[in-house]
């Protein structure tokens, strides 16, 4: 056995090298494998539109549906169904294209 101490790859590159070497690490995986990580950069992509859309429909259904009806006193089945339709197909859509 060596007596020289096992260091980490931060610790081998010194003061402010270990970003280089995570980068040079980063950018060997991307030429390694770049069909999958264009994949998951896509993926990643719809999913964060689909998050904006779902918050768009929740704001929506919010706004213009529920806060009107329970101001007037009069939530009727028929808009909170409506409200729930929307909301589970534009959301439930929106996060199963995502993922």
């Amino acid at each position: 056995m060596s007596d020289q101490k096992k260091t980490g790859a931060g610790e081998r590159a010194g003061a402010g090298g270990g970003a280089s070497l995570h980068w040079a690490l980063i950018r060997r995986q991307l030429s390694r494998a770049k069909p999958q990580f264009a994949l998951g950069f896509a993926a990643t992509l719809v999913f964060a539109a689909a998050t904006v859309v779902s918050s768009y429909a929740i704001g929506w259904a919010t706004d213009a549906v529920l806060i009107p009806a329970a101001e007037r006193g009069d939530v009727a089945a028929a808009s909170l169904a409506g409200v729930a339709a929307v909301l589970l197909g534009v959301v439930g859509v929106s996060f199963a294209v995502g993922n």
